[in-house]
């Protein structure tokens, strides 16, 4: 059954998104719960009442700003690490491991990273690439078994020939990131920002031999 009451930290913890939190409050007070917060005694009032929903309004939204500045220092922080050729965050990409906030060399991944390159420049098929390197029990960065996926996603990375990106994938309005949509106009790319694995050239026949399986398929 439905409890009597939800009882929250504060506003701030349950809901950053003003929109959020009064379609949280409106379906409380459907259900006739009460919301009771630890820190803040004016939160969980009736709305109904103009000062009521004034404060808890003011509150909501300068949650929201402070969210929107954080999420806004944090990005520009990120920006200013990849202007400076460091690494900015996440796990590295299979032939890199980070040292001191760089990405380095890791050799016996790079092995396979060249291998993979090599034989896909050389003519050889996914399912013949990733064949070989299961029998070879080469697994991704995340320990899995290689998939047209990841073998796709591994012959398009820049890094591999020192390329850094940052904020390729632009950000929607509500804050999340659309991986599907590359050409952010406000993206960084920086060459030469890390040690490169592969050869330009090998990279180039890749990626001409990619967009030319795309056009057939």
């Amino acid at each position: 059954g439905i409890g009597d009451m939800v009882v929250i930290y504060d506003q701030s913890r349950m809901f950053r998104k003003m929109t959020s939190w009064f379609a949280f409050r409106d379906e409380m007070t459907a259900l006739g719960v009460q919301v009771i917060s630890v820190t803040q005694p004016i939160i969980g009032k009736d709305l109904r009442y103009p000062t009521n929903f004034l404060t808890e309004g003011s509150m909501a939204l300068f949650n929201q700003i402070w969210a929107l500045q954080s999420r806004q220092k944090t990005i520009e922080k990120m920006r200013f690490m990849a202007r400076n050729g460091q690494h900015t965050g996440g796990k590295p990409a299979l032939g890199y491991m980070v040292k001191d906030g760089r990405l380095e060399i890791n050799e016996e991944e790079a092995a396979t990273v060249r291998r993979i390159f090599r034989e896909y420049a050389s003519g050889m098929s996914y399912r013949d690439i990733i064949a070989g390197l299961n029998r070879d029990g080469i697994k991704t960065k995340r320990g899995n078994a290689f998939g047209s996926n990841s073998l796709h996603d591994l012959l398009h990375n820049e890094k591999y020939i020192g390329v850094l990106t940052y904020g390729g994938a632009p950000y929607r309005e509500d804050g999340t990131r659309n991986t599907h949509e590359k050409n952010n106009p406000n993206a960084i790319r920086i060459e030469n920002a890390i040690p490169a694995i592969i050869d330009t050239e090998t990279f180039d026949i890749v990626q001409r031999r990619m967009d030319q399986n795309k056009r057939q398929q």
